[in-house]
């Protein structure tokens, strides 16, 4: 089969047209705020290795363990092993996420998507602010919690 040179570039614009980003996809930017919760707070616990992943335990409240849960499943497709507890009248959750650069960004994002607290009101450790600012949309605004 021979394709001339005519019939290969207007193959690639046809794919690089349909490529081009639709209204709908361009609300995704938006669809974060619909995992924000009014009043709710998270704080970093601890992080331990678990089974070649990374465990994250966080502390919250003013939402539910479900909002954390969804927070992070449906955009990132992330963590494992997800499990809430009661402790001392404090509410704690634990999930398993894979170690590295990309999964320290995904928990830490998916936690500031129901809480929207700056880097700085975390708890997170130096190594977790670094993450938390690398992903931060608004950078600057985290940046003066200092």
């Amino acid at each position: 089969m021979k394709f001339n040179l005519a019939t290969i570039l207007a193959a690639t614009l046809t794919a690089t047209v349909a490529a081009v980003p639709t209204s709908e996809g361009m609300k995704i930017t938006t669809r974060a705020l619909e995992w924000a919760v009014d009043g709710s707070h998270a704080n970093f616990i601890d992080l331990w290795k678990e089974d070649g992943l990374n465990r994250w335990r966080w502390q919250y409240a003013g939402a539910t363990c479900d909002d954390f849960k969804n927070s992070l499943e449906v955009p990132d497709g992330g963590g494992n092993n997800y499990h809430c507890f009661d402790e001392d009248d404090k509410s704690f959750f634990e999930v398993n996420q894979v170690v590295g650069v990309a999964g320290d960004s995904t928990m830490i994002a998916s936690v500031k998507r129901v809480t929207r607290q700056p880097c700085c009101d975390l708890g997170l450790p130096d190594w977790g602010m670094d993450r938390c600012l690398q992903g931060s949309p608004d950078r600057d605004a985290d940046q003066q919690c200092n």
